[in-house]
């Protein structure tokens, strides 16, 4: 692991300034399988409940088998209306599993979002949420093809054009 130090100096006796912009930020949640089929779904500011519910709705209409969501234990995977919702899912074949309380490590999804913080984005080619959104859109859209992780070796690769 590569520890982050961040340094810097200024002549003695002035200040540095830096006015922070604040922005709704781009939340991301994604299905992923271990052989890198990636349905991401994205929106702007907060994720509740509900775009839980719309994200795997859509993804759900899309299955043609018996399939198993794995999902941490964030409050809004236990809302009521969430545990109504894995009940009717589960008549469909649509089931969802809980990884144990604080256990991130045993979810594979976890590794895709360490592979874009700190090794496909590209943070100084950045000045604005516009160009965060672009780079995320590139990356994921082109997740299995482009970029992609061997989970039985964990080797991470980028395929250069």
């Amino acid at each position: 692991m590569e520890a982050y130090i961040p340094y810097g100096w200024q002549p003695a006796g002035e200040y540095i300034h830096i006015t922070p912009v604040k922005t709704k930020g781009t939340q991301i949640f994604g299905l992923m399988s271990l052989d890198n089929q990636l349905h991401p779904y994205a929106l702007t500011g907060s994720m509740n409940s509900e775009a839980i519910i719309a994200f795997i709705g859509h993804f759900h209409s899309g299955i043609k088998k018996q399939t198993v969501i794995v999902l941490d234990n964030a409050p809004i995977h236990h809302s009521l209306r969430f545990k109504n919702k894995v009940e009717a899912w589960k008549k469909d074949d649509l089931f969802i599993f809980y990884l144990p309380k604080y256990s991130p490590h045993l979810n594979p999804i976890e590794i895709l979002w360490r592979m874009i913080k700190y090794k496909w984005l590209k943070f100084e080619y950045i000045a604005s949420q516009k160009q965060l959104n672009e780079q995320l859109e590139e990356i994921l859209t082109n997740f299995g093809e482009k970029y992609t992780i061997n989970f039985k070796e964990l080797e991470v690769s980028i395929i250069s054009n």
